[in-house]
């Protein structure tokens, strides 16, 4: 073998021992596949101080709702004790048997015709109340430049009801900006029985105008 030969094969080993330890050593260092992030539980202590100020707005709540219900209560009580305190509404007052027949339902609602006819307050029946006596008549004012209501000058109701009349007017403002006036009419009774029918005018009104829906 000559020595040309001898350094070839000296020179090939020791390439491949050279080769052989870097690959060794990019073998060990190779990257790992990364792991999978561990789940941590955490702990968390909640100090006594906030346990106690629940607990103490609990109990104020529970506090509050049961002073709302006792005062429901006692509101609800005291409504009691005032509607029985209020007085019974008197009895309606009967017609006479010597009434005049003008004060009759019949008579009434024509004198009630007459004096609108003739009397010139520009005035439409609304509602006429005989349920009891004396009559009530309800009148809607249809004519706007009209401003005096009476029945002074009126001698169509002044010779049948010589004895006056209990006038209520009330305004009623509709949602379209107009505007309506209502008026009731009672003639007034002699003095023996004066008493009873002013005691029930209220109720009877209150009446009237929750039928006409003028309450408001």
């Amino acid at each position: 073998m000559s020595n040309r030969t001898l350094l070839g094969i000296i020179a090939a080993v020791a390439f491949l021992s050279v080769g052989f330890s870097l690959g060794v050593h990019f073998g060990a260092r190779a990257p790992q596949p990364p792991e999978a992030p561990k789940e941590i539980l955490k702990v968390v202590r909640v100090p006594e101080e906030d346990n106690a100020r629940a607990l103490e707005n609990h109990n104020l709540r529970h506090q509050v709702k049961a002073l709302q219900q006792k005062v429901e209560q006692s509101e609800s009580a005291m409504n009691e004790r005032a509607d029985e305190a209020k007085p019974a509404p008197p009895p309606p007052v009967e017609f006479p048997r010597d009434v005049p027949s003008s004060s009759l339902p019949d008579g009434f609602r024509e004198v009630l015709a007459e004096t609108i006819k003739t009397c010139g307050m520009g005035l439409q029946v609304a509602k006429v109340d005989c349920t009891e006596y004396p009559c009530i008549a309800w009148t809607r004012a249809t004519d706007p430049s009209v401003r005096k209501f009476s029945m002074s000058g009126c001698g169509a109701w002044k010779s049948a009801f010589p004895h006056g009349e209990r006038v209520v007017g009330k305004t009623v403002h509709a949602p379209d900006g107009s505007v309506t006036r209502y008026f009731a009419w009672m003639p007034m009774p002699e003095d023996d029985v004066r008493e009873d029918v002013m005691k029930r005018f209220d109720q009877r009104r209150e009446r009237a105008e929750q039928e006409l829906g003028i309450e408001n």
